[in-house]
């Protein structure tokens, strides 16, 4: 396996699935940058730390490593990982979203 480009192809699927949650409500921002990835949550335009936390929780519940740095859940598959991987993965912070009742823009 050539592990750079297999990064680089996994890193462009990764922020093309992310864009999907930047439409839900409380969701301010994603970023990525090759498999390193944020989601950031705000309130009125103001971060939400809280909103964070709340869907960490439902996240880690559904078996999602991730880290929480302030408003935003930050996620970094493994480079080993396969597009299918980072669909669930991406499935799993929809739902996790939407369960904290936020929803679709």
């Amino acid at each position: 396996m050539n592990l750079p480009q297999h990064v680089r192809k996994l890193g462009g699927h990764l922020a093309t699935v992310l864009e999907s949650l930047v439409y839900m409500d409380g969701v301010g921002d994603v970023r990525c940058i090759g498999l390193v990835a944020g989601i950031e949550f705000t309130r009125d335009g103001a971060p939400d730390p809280d909103r964070a936390r709340r869907v960490g929780e439902a996240v880690e519940n559904r078996g999602v490593l991730f880290r929480i740095i302030n408003n935003t859940l930050a996620i970094s598959p493994p480079y080993i990982c396969t597009a299918a991987d980072i669909d669930q993965m991406i499935e799993v912070m929809a739902q996790s979203i939407g369960s904290e009742g936020v929803t679709s823009r």
